[in-house]
């Protein structure tokens, strides 16, 4: 019996709200009247969420030349917004931990998933876009409607998962064709219903056919062309197990070359061991 997105998302009561350590967060950082000390008071109720901020502020994401020991130090080099989507990208882990492990291996799930965020930071960055940052969030949360269709509906995509190795076919073709919607789309409605910046959403709907978006299509095309990046380094894996297709007019909107795809990729390798080690909790 076929199910919808709009019933899938009403099925997954743990996704329902945004968790709520990020919540508070969220809600101190948009009161111009918080402190830093307050900020940092919530962050530290949650010591493993502290503790990753202090490895990231000492990190060679931030490249700071002394040790960073306080929270309040370390939000003032990473900066309240990327503490933030931290925050988030920590907590999804926490919210799919229970993913049955014969339907898809979770530490490469999430290997995959870092260095997309990685790879979308540093395209960023190159691009020049004024919330570069975000990108690493969104290459974290690009493949999180896998996730619910893993949580929801296990066996069918067990089955999809399957199906896709004997035909050698992409699953986010299968998704399609079988339940008449894709991961991309779900994730997009999920970050919708927690009212996420449009950028976001954008990032996480599109990122299969970012020429499809009506808006931010270079935030689609660059989570695009970094989950294409990671899934060719072979840096973990998501439920897809082959390269998913380029999009021409994403290759064209980020205006590459062949020549800076080497220099991109050893940008990447340089970046994603601190940042698997801190996401990951190595």
């Amino acid at each position: 019996m076929a199910i919808s997105r709009d019933e899938i998302l009403r099925n997954a009561h743990n996704v329902a709200s945004l968790p709520l350590i990020y919540t508070r967060i969220n809600e101190a950082v948009d009161q111009r009247s918080s402190s830093m000390a307050a900020i940092g008071a919530i962050i530290q109720e949650d010591t493993g969420l502290s503790a990753r901020i202090l490895r990231l502020a000492n990190s060679a994401f931030y490249g700071y030349p002394s040790q960073i020991g306080t929270i309040e130090k370390a939000l003032t080099i990473i900066g309240l917004k990327p503490m933030r989507d931290l925050a988030l990208a920590t907590s999804m882990m926490q919210i799919f931990k229970d993913i049955p492990e014969d339907v898809i291996n979770m530490k490469s799930f999430w290997e995959h998933s870092i260095a997309c965020g990685v790879t979308a930071r540093i395209l960023a960055i190159r691009q020049r876009q004024p919330n570069a940052e975000s990108y690493f969030l969104g290459g974290i949360l690009h493949d999180i409607g896998q996730l619910i269709l893993l949580q929801q509906i296990p066996q069918q995509i067990k089955y999809l998962l399957q199906l896709g190795e004997r035909q050698n076919s992409l699953i986010v073709e299968l998704e399609r064709k079988e339940l008449g919607f894709d991961h991309a789309g779900l994730g997009g409605r999920l970050l919708r219903m927690w009212k996420l910046p449009a950028f976001l959403i954008s990032m996480v709907a599109a990122h299969h056919n970012p020429s499809s978006a009506t808006q931010f299509k270079k935030a689609a095309a660059v989570i695009h062309f970094a989950d294409i990046l990671a899934h060719t380094l072979k840096m973990g894996a998501s439920c897809e197990k082959n390269i998913p297709k380029l999009d021409a007019q994403a290759w064209d909107i980020l205006d590459l070359t062949p020549a800076t795809l080497p220099i991109i990729a050893e940008q990447v390798q340089i970046h994603y061991d601190s940042a698997a080690s801190i996401i990951l909790d190595h």
